[in-house]
């Protein structure tokens, strides 16, 4: 996921798997993984343990703690420091609070801070916090199924989940109440996948060579509508055995760092990005990793790792108590759940600043040939394309070699024809996306495209 993020971080270069693909990118994929494992695990958890109570604590001690710490030493010790407002200003600021309370009440995701990162590309302080809103909400509606379908045969909870996905899919804001975005979808789907296998542990078939058939077939249809679908699946069955591996079952950490990454990974690259803007993507990611790995090993054994231990104290609770409380729990889970369909759980605060488009994430073609024409229209002209950010206007533009390309607008995909001049000589094409409704107009960071010689 750091890897990833370090090309929205630094603003330049092409990630690895976009540049083989064409539209998913590293810290999607990570995100992917997260969320099916995630759904796999905790629906296993109470499994295991049907204890609702303990279920959902177990899950606040492992988010709620780990995350006020991160929070406090975002808002009020690195805010403070790299803040370009005098301190008694950023104190008093409402933006302050509400990032410090929004995010950790899992309200409402907020992204920015006053003054933090204002220079550096994408100014938000902690960017991959959207997901863990979603994460919580997906709890919140295991809960729920998993109470509900107790003791039943697991057709039942099988039935339920796919009726859940298929009302997603026509209602997301109404029946998922996750939002409406395409990752949201993405994750949502891959969580209740995991769900599903976590039911169906017995009967599902782990073979390396029927993975190895399904990366070939996906490796097939890249750059194809086919390759979504058959990433998501291969996306899940990669996690199966890998996870199933005597590789895996060999590791042993001195603790789960998992969710340190996770939290101090994108303010660890902004701070790389400000004090050394001129380092790469990889330098960058590379560098925080160490740092961030650092932080999260403090994170596991002086917070989450104690924090954890207090699931005991659960467990030895008198029974009787315990299951007076669980329709109180279910029910607040279930209210949370309509509460947050009646109002809209989106973020308002988007990941990418007005003031400060993001970065190009997503384009294609990644590679081309100098002089041979590509993605070839009906007139015979050449075409790329390129997922607009979403801060940008509906009046954005394609500028390819410094040229403003004729550029058409469907939803957030751009198209544009691109002159064969443009792609004569071999090198790296630098382009960027304009927004000229804005005035000043707004413009991404520069992505480049691959023009390579002609074969010989």
């Amino acid at each position: 996921m750091i890897l990833g993020h370090s090309y929205a971080v630094v603003g330049t270069g092409v990630d690895p798997m976009v540049a083989w693909n064409g539209s998913v990118y590293s810290g999607l994929f990570a995100l992917h993984v997260f969320f099916f494992i995630s759904g796999l695990l905790v629906t296993n958890s109470f499994l295991h343990q049907p204890d609702i109570i303990r279920w959902l604590v177990s899950r606040a001690l492992r988010i709620l703690p780990a995350l006020f710490v991160c929070l406090v030493l975002s808002a009020f010790v690195l805010g403070p420091l790299i803040t370009t407002l005098p301190l008694k200003q950023y104190l008093t600021e409402p933006e302050t609070w509400d990032y410090f309370l929004g995010n950790l009440l899992l309200l409402r995701t907020r992204f920015s801070l006053p003054g933090v990162f204002a220079g550096n590309i994408n100014s938000a302080v902690n960017g991959p916090l959207w997901s863990l809103f979603l994460e919580v909400r997906l709890y919140l509606l295991a809960a729920v199924l998993l109470w509900t379908f107790r003791g039943r045969r697991r057709e039942w909870m099988t039935a339920a989940l796919a009726a859940i996905a298929i009302a997603g899919l026509v209602a997301p804001r109404w029946i998922l109440v996750f939002g409406e975005t395409e990752n949201n979808m993405a994750c949502s789907g891959l969580f209740l996948l995991g769900a599903l296998c976590a039911l169906w542990s017995d009967k599902v078939l782990i073979s390396n060579i029927w993975l190895v058939v399904l990366f070939l077939a996906v490796n097939k249809y890249v750059w194809t509508a086919a390759f979504g679908p058959l990433f998501f699946f291969f996306t899940c069955y990669l996690v199966l055995c890998f996870g199933f591996s005597r590789f895996l079952s060999a590791i042993h950490l001195p603790g789960d760092y998992s969710y340190g990454l996770y939290i101090y990974g994108w303010p660890v690259q902004q701070i790389m990005a400000q004090r050394f803007p001129t380092w790469s993507p990889r330098l960058n990611a590379a560098s925080s990793l160490v740092c961030a790995l650092g932080l999260a090993a403090l994170s596991w054994h002086l917070v989450e790792e104690s924090s954890l231990a207090q699931k005991k104290r659960v467990s030895a609770a008198p029974a009787m108590r315990l299951k007076k409380l669980v329709p109180i729990a279910v029910g607040c889970a279930l209210a949370i759940l309509i509460g947050a369909a009646i109002y809209d759980p989106r973020p308002i605060v988007a990941l990418e600043p007005p003031g400060q488009p993001g970065s190009i994430q997503v384009f294609g073609p990644a590679r081309i040939v100098a002089g041979k024409p590509f993605n070839v229209q009906p007139d015979g002209s050449s075409a790329m394309w390129v997922r607009r950010p979403s801060s940008l206007g509906a009046t954005s533009s394609i500028v390819f070699r410094n040229r403003k390309l004729k550029t058409v607008a469907v939803g957030d995909l751009l198209t544009a024809t691109v002159p064969a001049e443009l792609f004569a000589s071999p090198g790296q094409a630098e382009f960027y996306v304009v927004d000229e409704s804005s005035n000043p107009p707004r413009r991404t960071p520069s992505a480049h495209l691959t023009v390579v010689n002609q074969p010989q």
